[in-house]
């Protein structure tokens, strides 16, 4: 396995620190982001690696200067306007002031989604191809298909713990709900999931009652996200694949050591760090961006 080409996409859901104390989903700071971001961008360098930034719409409207500058190495995707739910279902107990959350009726959910991507683009002059939804909270394909109208390439809602589909790319997922799987069969949508990393066990299911922190993903079984990696290559050898890809997502405050959401960003981005590097010393790596690996993947 040690010659295996291995795809590696740093992403980072970009946005406002989660409301803690007396803040709400509509009142959030900047604190841990603008503190936590640095090392995550330190981080990329050290590995001359873009990454893929699914930026929340207001977000950029507020700081377009930070995010026209990233532009020039990394990829600036979508997560969403203002962190909205957008689950056919309500938000589980785990997110905080889930109560302030609402499920939005299609052409509401539609309208804050071309929000978004129209506020990115007035922002940095460049239209977002790349989405994934805050809370990964694309449940129903009718959301799918929706993305697809807005105009994005790709989604990267989907963990890549369902055994239907591990970390294939697909077109679009068939796993979500029975009816997802004419809409993948029939080919009518352009948009294509690549799924994201998240404690890497396969499960059979797509729960929403666990947390996606990169300290979930690496910190808690570096054993574990190795032998993901592994698993995976062999399925894709096996498959006649030679490459495997894997999409590693965190968060800027994660990296943080500013609280209550911050704290050990220090010893996260150290423990990121040691994954990148011992699967840099078991494969031949690449960095791409979503819309990097989406490109090639068209072409194979």
């Amino acid at each position: 396995m040690h010659n295996r080409n291995v795809i590696i996409i740093l992403s980072s859901d970009t946005e406002f620190d989660p409301p803690s104390h007396n803040d709400s989903w509509t009142n959030r700071r900047t604190k841990a982001l603008l503190d936590g971001l640095p090392r995550f961008l330190e981080l990329c360098d050290s590995y001359d690696a873009p990454a893929t930034f699914f930026c929340e719409g207001r977000l950029v409207e507020e700081q377009p200067d930070l995010f026209r500058e990233l532009t020039n190495k990394h990829e600036i995707g979508c997560h969403s306007y203002n962190h909205e739910w957008l689950g056919t279902r309500r938000p589980p107990r785990w997110i905080p002031l889930k109560e302030q959350l609402s499920v939005l009726p299609p052409a509401g959910k539609e309208a804050i989604i071309r929000r978004a991507a129209e506020s990115i683009e007035g922002a940095i002059g460049m239209r977002p191809r790349s989405f994934k939804a805050p809370f990964n909270s694309v449940d129903h394909p009718s959301t799918l298909s929706l993305l697809d109208r807005v105009g994005f390439d790709s989604d990267s809602s989907l963990p890549c713990y369902n055994t239907a589909s591990f970390t294939h790319p697909l077109h679009p997922t068939p796993c979500r709900r029975a009816s997802a799987v004419d809409l993948w069969a029939a080919g009518d949508l352009n948009l294509i999931e690549v799924p994201f990393m998240i404690r890497p066990r396969p499960l059979f299911f797509h729960p929403f009652d666990i947390r996606e922190e990169v300290i979930d993903t690496v910190s808690r079984s570096m054993k574990l996200a190795l032998e993901s990696v592994d698993v995976q290559c062999r399925i894709d050898s096996l498959s006649g694949r030679d490459f495997t890809f894997v999409q590693v997502t965190s968060h800027p405050w994660e990296f943080s050591e500013m609280g209550p959401w911050g704290g050990e960003g220090k010893a996260n981005i150290d423990r990121l760090q040691r994954y990148l590097d011992e699967l840099s010393r078991t494969y031949e790596v690449e960095f791409l961006t979503v819309t990097e690996f989406i490109g090639r993947w068209r072409h194979l």
